[in-house]
């Protein structure tokens, strides 16, 4: 928050969601007169976030049994330690955890390891449903070293990867995208959203792409499941907004035909919204 002339301005920076099993609800805003927030999801809502794992746990099982490599690019941060927790959660709760277990695998992201440590030491910032036995299993690997992560490549076996880099533009991801999109064998499996002009867009869109200068043929097959993103939706953006005193907001951080929607169902509201434009003074 800022206060400055007598007014406080509120920044949302990237908005939760309400009811996350492993983190706690966003704080409520409290009074402020201006409140600037992020526009990402305002326009739709997200599936349970529970019928996204059991999509994604189906699945990575049943791809594993035709002998497949499957891939899930993850950002570093939260979203990987919250496949792996998901991913073993369900299974244990719904009897699969052996067959899971059969399948190798490899945390590939230095960063999610290093993050997944301090949730570790820092348990009492999450949630009830957070457990520790579901970041370890006989055949989970956590790779930290540049060299294990490269050989990885060279391994034809049927395997799980969940490697930094959740819009294929930087991490560990590129290079295994680089080596498996030519096999047909391998399923990519998106999880989260792949903004306009990223590898991971174009990959959805079925494009070929070019990886360290290499134009790489796409012959893998391409797997979007909805529901892990972390960005509250319209439900919750709304739900948050509620625990405030606002009148004017302004709004930024979303699609274009995204923002208009949602500045139009806050005008509904009663609101007065206005969208921020970079270089565009704003009177408050």
């Amino acid at each position: 928050k800022l206060k400055a002339d007598g007014k406080t301005i509120t920044f949302s920076g990237d908005v939760g969601r309400y009811r996350n099993q492993y983190y706690p609800d966003p704080a409520p805003i409290g009074p402020t007169d201006v409140l600037i927030s992020e526009s990402t999801y305002g326009n739709s809502n997200h599936r349970k976030k529970v019928d996204a794992f059991n999509e994604l746990l189906e699945t990575v099982l049943d791809k594993f049994k035709q002998g497949r490599t499957i891939i899930i690019p993850a950002f570093s941060v939260g979203r990987t330690t919250e496949i792996l927790h998901g991913l073993r959660q369900l299974a244990d709760q719904t009897g699969r955890l052996n067959e899971l277990d059969r399948i190798p695998v490899y945390l590939d992201s230095p960063l999610g390891i290093r993050a997944l440590e301090i949730y570790l030491q820092r348990r009492d910032y999450l949630a009830a449903a957070f457990h520790e036995k579901y970041l370890s299993g006989p055949n989970v690997h956590l790779l930290q070293d540049p060299g294990e992560s490269h050989a990885l490549d060279n391994k034809t076996h049927p395997k799980l990867i969940i490697s930094s880099g959740g819009m294929a533009q930087g991490g560990h991801i590129l290079h295994h995208l680089e080596a498996f999109l030519p096999q047909e064998n391998t399923s990519i499996i998106f999880v989260g959203y792949q903004a306009e002009e990223t590898i991971g867009r174009a990959i959805l869109e079925g494009r070929d792409v070019v990886i360290a200068d290499r134009q790489i043929e796409v012959k893998a097959e391409i797997i979007p499941i909805s529901g892990f993103s972390g960005h509250g939706d319209q439900s919750d953006l709304s739900e948050w907004i509620a625990t405030s005193t606002v009148k004017q907001i302004l709004l930024s951080h979303g699609e274009p035909d995204v923002i208009h929607d949602w500045q139009n169902h806050l005008i509904d509201q009663g609101y007065q919204v206005n969208i921020l434009h970079k270089g565009v003074p704003v009177t408050v």
